[in-house]
């Protein structure tokens, strides 16, 4: 087989390959699209309120990890910036809890700040808030 046929059967396979993994990606995007406009569940009435009253650190995000509410203390720890969480390990443990069905608990020491070694022990919890949010 000569060389530039080699070259082209692998191009041909390479093109379908990547067109098959495009269209699995797509079909994926629409249904998660279509299953979170069957689910409607708005955040209940207070809740904003009520994160916005409490002292403790409190963040409730949806599937792709944004923020929707977070409370005054949670914003001030650094626990979120953008809309979106900013620890890597609350990221991880929101992972686990979709793939769990109860409540997790765990440590973690978070950097305190930018600049430096200094870091902060805290205990998280996640829960699940409705079909669609973590708590």
């Amino acid at each position: 087989m000569s060389t530039g046929l080699v070259i082209f059967i692998v191009a041909i396979l390479g093109a379908l390959a990547g067109g098959l993994v495009t269209l699995t990606i797509a079909h994926a995007r629409q249904t998660s699209q279509r299953i979170s406009r069957e689910i409607p569940w708005d955040m209940p009435a207070g809740v904003s309120e009520l994160l916005a009253a409490i002292e403790l650190p409190a963040i409730i995000v949806d599937h792709p990890f944004m923020v929707v509410e977070a409370s005054g203390a949670a914003v001030d720890a650094g626990l979120v910036v953008d809309d979106k969480l900013a620890i890597p390990e609350l990221i991880a443990m929101v992972d686990d809890l979709r793939a769990s069905s109860t409540s997790l608990t765990r440590d973690f020491e978070i950097p305190r700040g930018p600049y430096g070694d200094a870091t902060i022990s805290i205990q998280a919890r996640a829960s699940k808030f409705g079909p669609r949010y973590t708590l």
